[in-house]
């Protein structure tokens, strides 16, 4: 906390995509050689890239609100940073559209 403000960590506050997707609907393992390619040895990259072709390919969520609900619930700290979970719904960009941003530093 610093004075009166309580200090919150950026990975403490990034949406986290459930690994448990339907292989049917997506099956990450058709991209690995085009992954191979684009990234190289740069894991990271990888790694954000299979992250998001789960959310948006996945199935599993139909827009960023249900994403938003379901760490809502299981991370504490979004609900000391933004209180009421309609509060944290108020924060999100596009909240009915399946939509994210991703940031990787260069």
């Amino acid at each position: 906390m610093i004075g009166n403000k309580k200090v919150f960590k950026n990975q403490d506050l990034v949406l986290k995509v459930s690994p448990n997707i339907d292989p049917e609907k997506f099956d990450i393992n058709k991209y690995e050689a085009f992954l191979d390619a684009l990234c190289g040895e740069r894991e990271y990259q990888r790694e954000a890239i299979r992250i998001t072709l789960r959310y948006l390919l996945g199935g599993q969520y139909n827009n960023l609100k249900e994403l938003a609900e379901e760490n809502y619930h299981q991370n504490p700290v979004l609900e000391e940073r933004y209180g009421a979970l309609s509060d944290f719904y108020m924060h999100l960009q596009l909240p009915d559209k399946l939509s994210c941003t991703i940031d990787l530093a260069t």
